[in-house]
């Protein structure tokens, strides 16, 4: 907890008032990046073109790679989730 909470800028204490623990503050950041993605992927699939499916399929991907860009965080927070899965 010293840690994060150095890496965020406030005491220890600060960060205990808002979180019980490690596992509280893994759980608040688990569910606001997959609010983040479920919000995206429901704007991929409400997307209403009527190009050729080559063409979605592009669309997508490209909004898929663009959205990894710049939630770089949350991709590396999803891969450490897979590879350390032992862990959790």
């Amino acid at each position: 907890m010293s840690g994060i909470a150095q890496a965020v800028g406030i005491k220890k204490a600060s960060l205990y008032s808002h979180y019980s623990g490690k596992e509280s503050i893994f759980k608040a950041v688990f569910d606001r990046i997959l609010e983040d993605y479920r919000l995206f992927m429901g704007e991929i699939s409400t997307c209403n073109d009527h190009s050729s499916s080559l063409a979605i399929l592009r669309n997508i991907f490209s909004r898929y790679i663009l959205n990894c860009r710049d939630n770089g965080f949350t991709l590396w927070f999803a891969l450490r989730i897979v590879i350390y899965k032992h862990r959790f």
